[in-house]
């Protein structure tokens, strides 16, 4: 729901997905009901839009920095979502 309406409201969006190679912990797996939802969720953003891939805490740091700096460099304005930022006084 989260997504959806982020994409309603035209917010931006940054999607990392886990590389294949990163090591995952039993205990970090979604099971159950949710298994299917997160699964289908992934595939309809996958097919959208992706920013990056990581695998590991550092290489998943380094893409979130580098993605929103590169979201600073074009106009903040744009990056603002609840209203446009006021000139200077």
């Amino acid at each position: 729901m989260e997504y959806n309406r982020a994409v309603e409201r035209g917010i931006p969006r940054l999607i990392f997905f886990m590389h294949d190679d990163h090591p995952v912990r039993a205990a970090d797996v979604e099971t159950g009901d949710g298994t299917a939802k997160l699964k289908k969720l992934k595939e309809r953003i996958g097919e959208q839009r992706v920013a990056g891939f990581f695998q590991s805490r550092a290489d998943l740091r380094a893409l979130v920095i580098d993605s929103l700096s590169r979201g600073r460099e074009s106009n903040a304005a744009e990056f603002h979502y609840v209203c446009p930022i006021p000139p200077p006084p």
